[in-house]
């Protein structure tokens, strides 16, 4: 099925806020702008509710940390270094991002009691949009992200260890290296914006994860769940600015998804898809052969774009599209 063209409606959005388009398409078909509700102009995006949503379920290891450096002479009963010692590994793994802790202050036990409060709140969500008037595509595309990201966590949270059923490990660095390493810079952010003058190195540093947190958000959107990636920005290009219009999926089928797109000139990129086996309870990369391979109409359909290409103007262009 050939993906509806949208850059009119991008560049309306664009007009509306000074900045160039962000955002993603839902397995729906839905078209999700990502520019609203950021902090830096960015996928990575903090501030969006589904954003958020992934820092408070996302795990990842605080690379060069030390459980046993948790082993306090207060906790009698060593609550702090159970709750951040895991087995088969030598550092903390911590699950979910939180203001103000570098470490995990529950247990495990009860992170899971929280994803599963909130999956069972998703899903409500979604049954008393059904028993509504109002049809199911209808509901708002962030609800329909959350909703996919709890679907997510909640599959990959049954399995025993996170990082062996997600394929690779996200990391950051503690707060104690992070803090060394980056002293300088830090003190000339104080200096260069009056703003964060009053920063604290624990401010810093929560910055920091949250941006590096987030790095890993687009690929996970993109290889886990399915959505296409959108992205509109200017390049300088020789001594002129032009529009780089880029759209990154794992889709097997490109040109006859984005047929419309490539007519207009959009780059468009396909990465490995991530496919969950439930037999074995984690996600497989698909087969490295399909990136390269192409079927008879993916094939056809590359030719005819390439030929509308060369043969006729980019604005007659859309008489040729594909419904």
């Amino acid at each position: 099925m050939t993906s509806e063209y949208r850059e009119d409606e991008m560049d309306e959005i664009e007009k509306r806020k000074y900045v160039p388009f962000i955002g993603y398409i839902n397995p729906r078909g839905q078209l999700i702008d990502y520019t609203t509700l950021i902090g830096y102009q960015t996928h990575y995006s903090t501030k969006n509710p589904a954003s958020m949503m992934f820092l408070q379920f996302i795990s990842y290891i605080m690379k060069g940390s030390d459980p046993d450096d948790l082993k306090f002479s207060w906790d009698e009963d060593n609550h702090t270094y159970k709750n951040n010692k895991t087995e088969g590994y030598d550092e903390i793994i911590k699950r979910g991002f939180e203001y103000f802790h570098t470490y995990n202050i529950r247990s495990y036990h009860d992170f899971l009691s929280e994803v599963a409060t909130y999956y069972k709140s998703r899903r409500k969500i979604i049954k008393d949009h059904i028993k509504s008037t109002y049809p199911f595509w209808d509901m708002h595309v962030y609800e329909t992200l959350q909703n996919d990201l709890m679907e997510f966590f909640n599959t990959i949270y049954q399995t025993e260890d996170f990082f062996q059923a997600l394929g690779f490990t996200p990391q950051v660095e503690c707060f104690e290296d992070y803090i060394e390493t980056h002293k300088k810079e830090m003190e000339q952010e104080r200096k260069k914006y009056s703003w964060k003058e009053n920063y604290s190195n624990l401010d810093f540093y929560e910055d920091y994860q949250i941006i590096q947190l987030m790095s890993y958000f687009k690929d996970i959107m993109v290889m886990y769940l399915g959505y296409d990636s959108i992205e509109r920005r200017l390049t300088l290009d020789s001594s002129s600015f032009t529009k780089y219009k880029s759209i990154t999926t794992s889709c097997t089928n490109p040109n006859e998804k984005f047929y419309n797109w490539l007519l207009m000139d959009w780059n468009v990129q396909r990465i490995p898809r991530m496919m969950w086996n439930e037999q074995e309870k984690r996600f497989i990369r698909e087969n490295p052969i399909l990136p390269y391979y192409q079927t008879e109409k993916e094939e056809i359909l590359g030719k005819e774009i390439q030929s509308i290409q060369k043969e006729i103007p980019k604005q007659y262009r859309k008489e040729y599209f594909r419904k």
